[in-house]
């Protein structure tokens, strides 16, 4: 007896191994009438006639990507940071180039500004760059006046960088490089953006570890921080102010900030990640 069979497959991206496998099953049945679609996106119906059985292959469903397929999350956070650091270092580049300098030297005459008087080591050190860097840098800048250098009475050999006055004026616009973050970092929500602060501190610190970066003055390895040492939305306190902290108030780089010990580094940062 002749059955006629049907196979169909709705319109859809069929794989191209699928398209193969059809092909090869046309193959092994030749002599038979077939009926193929033109493509595989198109919705098909391949009539065979057969003398041994009835043969049908149902739908195939549209495939849809499987979570398996998905890139990790710790690389896909890694992806979209690198893409913030593109734009910041292209931010950077193109400001540093209006305003007549090189990234380093607005680096440097921004980190004066905030801090004060500073040696070309202490910038070196703060700005985890080279010595060698650095000097080149500031030289360039004392010729255009925008850094002086003073005697350092720590050290009779050595000498502070100091900010001119036009130094200081063009530093108020180094500072303001990086507002184009500033602006986007509004646009999440006050929780939102606590727990990018909290998960940046955690960051910045593995990568300290690691000695990746140059060491921030942090909250978290200050002496006087104190983690966790009460519930609620305010859980940390700062002893050098005598006040509570939430999440919110760390800070990645504060002036009164005084190293903690390591081992008090240790047992604070065991509290503090526990509560995160």
């Amino acid at each position: 007896m002749m059955v006629t069979s049907v196979i169909a497959c709705d319109a859809m991206p069929v794989a191209r191994d699928f398209g193969r496998a059809i092909r090869r099953f046309v193959k092994a049945h030749a002599g038979r009438r077939i009926a193929s679609c033109r493509s595989p996106r198109q919705r098909v119906a391949l009539a065979l006639t057969t003398s041994e059985s009835e043969v049908s292959i149902a739908s195939v469903p549209a495939k849809t990507p499987s979570p398996l397929e998905t890139p990790p999350l710790d690389r896909r956070i890694a992806t979209g940071l690198h893409k913030l650091g593109l734009a910041l270092k292209h931010q950077t580049w193109s400001q540093a180039s209006q305003d007549g300098l090189s990234p380093t030297q607005g680096q440097i005459l921004a980190i004066l500004a905030a801090d004060g008087a500073l040696s070309a080591s202490e910038v070196a050190v703060r700005l985890g760059i080279g010595l060698a860097t650095i000097s080149e840098a500031v030289t360039t800048l004392a010729d255009k006046r925008l850094v002086r250098r003073t005697p350092d009475r720590r050290h009779p050999r050595a000498r502070l960088l100091r900010l001119t006055a036009a130094g200081t004026r063009l530093s108020a616009r180094t500072r303001e490089w990086p507002e184009f973050l500033t602006e986007a970092v509004g646009s999440l929500s006050d929780a939102e953006q606590a727990t990018l602060l909290t998960a940046l501190v955690k960051m910045i610190r593995a990568l300290q570890e690691q000695h990746q970066i140059p060491i921030s003055r942090m909250c978290v390895t200050c002496t006087h921080f104190r983690p966790r040492v009460r519930g609620g939305d305010m859980p940390h306190h700062c002893a050098f102010v005598d006040a509570p902290m939430g999440p919110r108030h760390l800070r990645l780089d504060c002036h009164d900030h005084e190293p903690a010990p390591e081992d008090r580094q240790r047992i604070a940062w065991a509290r503090f990640a526990r509560a995160v």
